[in-house]
């Protein structure tokens, strides 16, 4: 209907306010409150000028009759920023001359013409005007993945150890946000809670200076007040926090046993339990490429 109406209109002075109201209301926006008519405003040169059709911080318009050429169009709206205020320069800039459109996103860059019969297939361009905002897509940072990749092993290591259920999901949960405090400056000093884990805990993986019980933010990282911090909190986080798990248990898994067996220049690689027979007159040597020792049977025959 809105084509239909305007598809033969040619005056700027005559319709264009009427064009534009028609416009918005497209978008079910009432024009009047948001948008204004013939914004006085000093331009670049010092000399007073009048925008076309004004919502501050979102879309400047600038009209012409048909056939007017819509660059020259674009650069008079240009000329209108000087005289803005910062939170009234608009992101987009639509210039137009009733049977044309071309809308600039000034953010972006982008550049998009179109006629006013197709309109109906463009109207997604303007969904800012009806409230909704454009979501960029963007690659995740490798930082990001290879985090994300690590919390992945750590679930999967601790499920096949028989950790699982509920209470490993909210010792993730946990650790997720100790990670994040230490990275955001919540706990201090800096870096706390990674040197709580780097200092504290054996190699052999169980920390000697805790035993079983609730999983807690390790005592140099809590809050001063636990209670006043979890009323600012969350209520998922409180939960997480308030809630009793058994730490799982992180003993170092045992190194596995390898033996290297060269014979004749042929390489066998055994394990635990395996067993080879081979004929011992000819070159072969043994080697054991872990740090754990290694105990090899063997039974001689001589012939």
């Amino acid at each position: 209907m809105y084509k239909r109406q305007w598809e033969h209109e040619t005056s700027e002075d005559a319709e264009a306010k009427s064009f534009w109201d028609g416009f918005f209301h497209v978008f079910d926006v009432s024009r009047r409150r948001v948008a204004t008519f013939e914004q006085a405003v000093r331009k670049g040169d010092s000399k007073q000028g009048f925008i076309d059709l004004l919502w501050k911080g979102v879309i400047l318009v600038e009209h012409k009759s048909r056939g007017k050429d819509l660059d020259k169009a674009f650069q008079q709206a240009k000329d209108y920023f000087p005289g803005l205020k910062e939170h009234e320069l608009p992101r987009y800039i639509l210039v137009s001359d009733f049977q044309r459109f071309r809308l600039y996103d000034l953010d972006t860059g982008a550049q998009n013409d179109f006629e006013l019969g197709d309109l109906p297939n463009q109207v997604h361009l303007f969904g800012f005007i009806a409230g909704y905002k454009a979501q960029a897509i963007k690659a995740q940072d490798p930082v990001n993945i290879k985090a994300a990749e690590r919390m992945g092993r750590l679930h999967d290591a601790l499920k096949a150890s028989g950790y699982t259920g509920h209470p490993l999901e909210v010792l993730l949960v946990r650790l997720l946000f100790c990670l994040f405090a230490d990275d955001t400056g919540i706990f201090p000093p800096a870096q706390s809670f990674r040197a709580f884990v780097e200092e504290r805990t054996a190699a052999a993986g169980p920390d000697p200076g805790a035993g079983p019980g609730p999983v807690k933010p390790p005592p140099t990282a809590r809050c001063p007040s636990w209670a006043d911090d979890a009323r600012r909190a969350t209520d998922a986080l409180t939960v997480s926090f308030v809630f009793h798990v058994d730490a799982p248990s992180c003993k170092k898994r045992p190194e596995p046993r390898v033996l290297r067996l060269e014979v004749d220049g042929k390489l066998h690689k055994l394990g635990t339990g395996d067993a080879i027979q081979f004929a011992a007159d000819v070159p072969h040597r043994y080697r054991n490429p872990g740090r754990a020792t290694a105990v090899l049977y063997m039974v001689i025959q001589y012939r």
